[in-house]
């Protein structure tokens, strides 16, 4: 997670030069970018490559990964058709490329604190796409070096199906931050904002709850920056300012084809005790994993209550606006589910 993160954070500086490119790119540059620096730190790259961005974009889920996978295009897929147009393109120079092997793995080569870099072409790329997955993929496609576009047709796809299945420049947004209905039985009695985020992603409804159901993989992401936290089944706990708050995970259950999992945050003793709130309930994550297309379905539900007069008015703000918060959840969780092969 610190790897993607800093990844992302860097390029969010790399555009900073540039502000009028910033509301184009970064909605769609957060999701690719840490999966475009490792695939470029596993093939041992010196820096972030058009390649390296098309199969960031079959790992990231979504609708464009949906749409690739559809046609049984994937991160594998890609690289074996990156692979075959390169070759093609030196066999008419009169050369062969050797026999594919094994990735060579140069970790920490692309260090993001150090040298997170985006090699000239992408760089470019990235400053003029349009700022939403399936606007930037459609841009990939029409690059006019015409190489992303070699790439896929030598993986097999047909680009025009492939083109038409790509929602609408700027539907694809709607997926990360919605109005959801509050999870029954977690914040029941007490005011709540909930917001939603859904995506399909590649992996299996299995490995992706293997991930949300274990506290060490949810650490990071429910209680980022914080070291010192217990750890313990069910259970991540940690003191601030002399006050203990805590995630439970209150369920882990099958709903029909679907598996439900949530994590909610208390204040044991209550939120306020010292303004007569004795509630101990806070915020929640609840995740739904659902079978779907060969993959899996990750819906999130997100609830807040606000504790205090301007808490309610901060809390209900603050969830509303919860885009990017989603976002990373979504991205973490992937990442840390591909990790597990």
């Amino acid at each position: 997670m610190t790897r993607v993160t800093d990844a992302v954070s860097t390029l969010t500086e790399h555009l900073a030069a540039k502000p009028a490119a910033i509301a184009r790119t970064l909605a769609a540059a957060q999701d690719i970018a840490g999966s475009a620096h490792l695939e470029a730190d596993a093939a041992g790259r010196g820096a972030v490559s058009l390649d390296d961005l098309l199969v960031a974009f079959a790992q990231i889920g979504g609708p464009v990964g949906q749409a690739l996978a559809a046609q049984g295009l994937t991160a594998e897929s890609l690289r074996a058709g990156i692979r075959d147009r390169d070759a093609a393109d030196l066999s008419a120079l009169g050369i062969t490329l050797p026999p594919a092997g094994e990735p060579v793995a140069v970790p920490g080569r692309l260090d993001p604190k150090r040298s997170f870099r985006l090699d000239a072409e992408t760089a470019r790329f990235l400053e003029k796409a349009a700022g939403t997955p399936a606007g930037m993929f459609a841009d990939l496609m029409d690059h006019p070096s015409r190489r992303p576009a070699a790439a896929l047709r030598a993986a097999g796809a047909d680009l025009h199906a492939l083109r038409a299945a790509l929602p609408p420049v700027g539907e694809d947004q709607a997926e990360d931050n919605f109005p959801a209905a509050p999870i029954p039985g977690l914040l029941d009695g007490l005011e709540e904002t909930t917001r939603g985020a859904e995506r399909w992603v590649p992996l299996s409804p299995e490995r992706v709850r293997d991930v949300v159901v274990a506290e060490e993989s949810m650490k990071p992401l429910l209680m980022p920056g914080m070291d010192d936290v217990l750890v313990a089944p069910g259970l991540l706990s940690v003191t601030r300012k002399g006050r203990e708050h805590e995630y439970r995970r209150v369920r882990d259950a099958q709903v029909g084809e679907a598996r439900e999992v949530a994590w909610q945050m208390f204040w044991p003793g209550g939120a306020k005790p010292d303004q007569g709130d004795t509630d101990e309930r806070g915020s929640y994550l609840h995740v739904l994993i659902t079978p779907a297309d060969g993959g899996t379905l990750l819906t999130l539900t997100r609830g807040v209550r606000g504790i205090g007069r301007m808490g309610r008015i901060a809390g209900a703000a603050a969830t509303v606006f919860s885009g990017s918060a989603n976002r990373s959840l979504l991205r973490g969780i992937v990442e840390q589910a591909r990790a597990r092969d």
